[in-house]
């Protein structure tokens, strides 16, 4: 309806697994964010790349997402916690986008950091956006029928 977005970025997989629970619960359409040049698929040249973009303030560019997403009134935005931060590739997503007038969802998944207070850095970067309080969930967790009552109980409290 034009109403929802849920958008992604994952690499491992449970962000978009995460993703998937979302959007089954919410509707609207779903877009993965998907990096121009391929990250390292070994987990410890995955972090030693993701640090790296980190230390040098990076802006990795990502592939067309053939929507806007600020056209939208509700986006659940989602990514994985690198390096107890936002992924780079993410601060690229922000710098290009203003989400003014939008009501921002973000949702993440770590493994043991929470949300590594990126709720607020989002809200930060996008001032004119209504940021709600997301969803952070343990990696190793995502597969867990626990985790889809979670959903279920965050998306019931949002009322959106």
């Amino acid at each position: 309806n034009g109403d929802t977005l849920v958008i992604y970025f994952s690499e491992s997989g449970n962000t978009e697994t995460l993703a998937n629970y979302i959007h089954d619960e919410v509707g609207g359409d779903i877009v993965k964010i998907v990096p121009k040049v391929e990250y390292p698929k070994v987990y410890d040249e995955l972090a030693d790349y993701a640090k790296k973009e980190q230390d040098n303030n990076e802006r990795p560019e990502f592939n067309d997402l053939e929507v806007d997403p600020t056209s939208y009134k509700n986006v659940y935005i989602g990514y994985p916690i690198w390096w107890y931060s936002l992924p780079m590739i993410m601060e690229t997503f922000f710098d290009k986008y203003d989400f003014s007038g939008v009501t921002i969802i973000p949702f993440n998944t770590h493994e043991g950091s929470g949300n590594g207070g990126t709720y607020d850095m989002i809200r930060d970067r996008e001032p004119g956006a209504d940021v709600l309080e997301g969803l952070p969930i343990r990696g190793g967790d995502v597969n867990s029928d626990k985790t889809k009552e979670a959903v279920k109980d965050w998306i019931d409290k949002l009322a959106l």
